[in-house]
């Protein structure tokens, strides 16, 4: 689990993090963004081995298509925060954990691309 997180956030250093103006906002049309996203697929083969599942998904937030990975286990409690990219798989806005609740009740279309459990 320390490793899952511990990638995700090599990752996250690596992308950087920019905000989108409201004019770039774009809504992806993908029949298979796991596959046809390169950057995602990157996401997908770094979860191995996890003690809980975590999954990717696939949502409209703030009128564009956003793309994260969250604890989805329900055996599993934990702190998230919740990292919300792009189609271009650039950093969109970081939920933290004490906003996770409102973010819930803001998000539509939530599409689960992928699960990760032993």
């Amino acid at each position: 689990m320390k490793l899952i997180f511990t990638l995700l956030f090599a990752f996250l250093l690596l992308v950087g993090c920019s905000k989108e103006s409201n004019d770039n906002k774009q809504i992806c049309n993908l029949a298979d963004p796991l596959n046809e996203l390169a950057w995602l697929k990157e996401i997908k083969n770094s979860l191995t081995n996890c003690s809980c599942q975590i999954s990717i998904l696939q949502a409209t937030y703030d009128g564009q298509t956003v793309f994260y990975t969250a604890m989805t286990d329900p055996l599993c409690d934990g702190v998230q925060t919740y990292t919300l990219y792009n189609c271009d798989g650039k950093v969109v806005e970081v939920i933290p954990s004490d906003k996770v609740q409102a973010f819930q009740t803001k998000v539509t279309d939530v599409k689960n691309l992928y699960g990760c459990k032993n």
